[in-house]
């Protein structure tokens, strides 16, 4: 009796202590929000030298000529001609190399990390590699189109595809050749891994990885169609439009009955009974809860594992085409793929450093998200912090579909999901690309829309991020607004700065005041650094040039800062 007096005079005290400690909490967050602020150099760029932001007015100041950028590639190779090899590095290093790539080799990216790490901002080391279908492929057959797929080949948007179809550029000069050059990829991916564990605190590394680089990219366009394929016929068994402007459906919660698949069975060529499409029904049923929802339907037929009895008797309905096996000629590429990657994020583990897969076109995307979504994190994700991260595009209207699903994945197999947001760099060839060959545009109508998706899918991710523990999310964003949606959710759940499940990035050498006042103000934040000797980067730079030159020509904010605050230094040098 006594002890429960004494319990009972203590409680006001402690609830009334707890209140007092969550309120000054969540005064301090609320107090960090209010001093997110881009209109003012004095908390940002003051700490960057002057040789720095010179730097960034000049770059910032070519990115305006829209001449300069369209014949960035001519006007470098004219120089390079006419210039020792030696006055041409040091003329690139000074200029677009300095403001966009960290370095040549491991020392020169320790100086530039360790002064990153000063102001509150860590790397993501990135080896720039891509790969594309090469031109001189266009109307290849001897081991592309049907011979990766049991069947003729559709487009996953139902036209016939091209897969040769080019980007305009590509981050290194050459294209795939054969298995032995995606092996060199990989012993490139490697080196960037160790790097990144050699500069960084283990846990806090990131390198990036590129899906195309580990395999034929026209193989992985097939092995994206193939997906594409399964997911759409579970829609239209559904009934469901398979359009890809189709954010506002949760497909998460379609679910389909044992009728259904019976139904779907015989009219593809399967003459079974009832009783046996129950059975079939139960062995979909991965977790058992009595339905058959839009992720067993994908694992089930998942091309990546042995083809079941179903999937070899599966035939096409008159005037429809689908195919959800992929060839023995492809099953090695695959095979050799998936090897590459499971390689890559083993190492990444033991090393404690997590790897980015970044996103690519559209048309590969299905692929990479299946290899990043569901062959690595299941297996590489069940520890703090996930190893493996995925890439949304939010300028793709199924970008909030990607999200619901990839979430209730993880949710479904206990492992933990990383993303990263980002808004797309392939706007105006993807759209050339629908144009060109007859299929719905894939991206959004107009940049609000855009805009408007990408903070639906951070609220909706960071939501998710106070529910469970289970969720790790990067803001990737240049965009003003769109860091203060974030910090503003952040605050409206009550995580804190310090929460590293919840970081922002940014490219290196973009957008610096972002950056810098996000890491002054305790958030995470992080930078793509992309490393490399000058000549082999140098397309990079070139496709950087192409891809961001609208966005560095609008950052009027951000070249009005560099102004202010050079102006600031040298007329207060003048008075004195």
């Amino acid at each position: 009796m006594r002890v429960f007096r004494m319990w009972k005079a203590l409680l006001p005290r402690c609830t009334w202590q707890y209140a007092a400690y969550s309120k000054r909490y969540l005064s301090s967050i609320q107090r960090s929000e209010t001093r997110i602020k881009f209109d003012g150099t004095s908390d940002t760029l003051q700490s960057v030298p002057s040789k720095e932001l010179w730097r960034s007015w000049l770059v910032y100041q070519m990115f305006n000529s829209r001449y300069l950028v369209e014949n960035s590639e001519e006007i470098l190779a004219f120089i390079q001609k006419r210039l020792p090899a030696t006055l041409f590095t040091k003329l690139i290093k000074s200029t677009i190399y300095g403001q966009f790539v960290g370095g040549e080799d491991i020392d020169e990216l320790h100086v530039v990390i360790e002064r990153m790490k000063r102001r509150g901002v860590l790397p993501i080391l990135d080896y720039a590699v891509e790969e594309d279908v090469p031109k001189n492929d266009q109307g290849a057959t001897s081991d592309s189109g049907s011979a990766l797929l049991d069947g003729p080949v559709s487009s996953s948007e139902g036209v016939v595809i091209r897969p040769m179809e080019l980007r305009k550029t590509s981050a290194r000069p050459h294209f795939y050749t054969n298995e032995d050059e995606c092996d060199k990829n990989v012993q490139n991916f490697l080196s960037c891994i160790k790097m990144a564990a050699d500069t960084s605190e283990a846990n806090s590394a990131f390198a990036a990885i590129k899906v195309t680089a580990l395999g034929k990219p026209e193989f992985l366009l097939q092995f994206a169609e193939v997906l594409t394929n399964v997911r759409k016929s579970f829609l239209k068994l559904c009934a469901k439009p398979d359009t890809v402007d189709a954010s506002a459906l949760d497909h998460t919660k379609l679910v389909i009955t044992s009728n259904d698949l019976h139904g779907w069975l015989v009219t593809h060529g399967i003459d079974c009974s009832l009783v046996t499409a129950e059975q079939i029904y139960n062995e979909m049923d991965s977790d058992k809860n009595n339905h058959v929802d839009i992720l067993d339907w994908v694992e089930y037929f998942r091309p990546d594992r042995d083809a079941n009895d179903i999937i070899k008797r599966l035939r096409a309905k008159s005037g429809e085409t689908f195919y959800f096996n992929l060839s023995p000629a492809s099953k090695g590429l695959l095979q050799n793929m998936t090897a590459r990657a499971h390689h890559l994020a083993k190492y990444a583990s033991d090393l404690g450093v997590r790897i980015m897969v970044d996103a690519e076109q559209t048309y590969y995307q299905a692929g990479i998200r299946h290899v990043a979504v569901n062959m690595l994190m299941p297996v590489y994700n069940y520890e703090m912090p996930g190893i493996v991260y995925n890439t949304i595009q939010c300028y793709l209207k199924n970008a909030l579909t990607v999200c619901r699903e990839d979430i209730a994945l993880a949710r479904r197999y206990n492992f933990h999901y990383g993303v990263k947001l980002v808004r797309g760099a392939y706007l105006e060839q993807e759209r050339s690309r629908a144009v060109s060959m007859g299929y719905e545009d894939p991206i959004h109508p107009t940049k609000e829309a855009t805009d408007n998706c990408y903070h639906k899918a951070i609220s909706y991710l960071i939501e998710e991020v106070s529910k469970s523990d289970k969720c790790n999310v990067m803001v990737a964003s240049h965009n003003e607004e769109s860091v203060r949606h974030a910090v503003k959710e952040m605050t409206k759940y009550g995580i804190s700065t310090k929460d590293g499940r919840i970081t922002f990035g940014q490219l290196y050498g973009m957008y610096d005041h972002i950056s810098l006042m996000l890491g002054q103000h305790g958030y995470k934040v992080y930078k793509y650094l992309p490393y490399g000797p000058v000549k082999e980067v140098l397309p990079y730079l070139i496709r950087r040039a192409n891809e961001n030159s609208g966005v560095l020509a609008r950052a009027r904010s951000y070249q009005k800062l560099l102004s202010t605050e050079l102006k600031r230094r040298y007329l207060k040098f003048a008075d004195q």
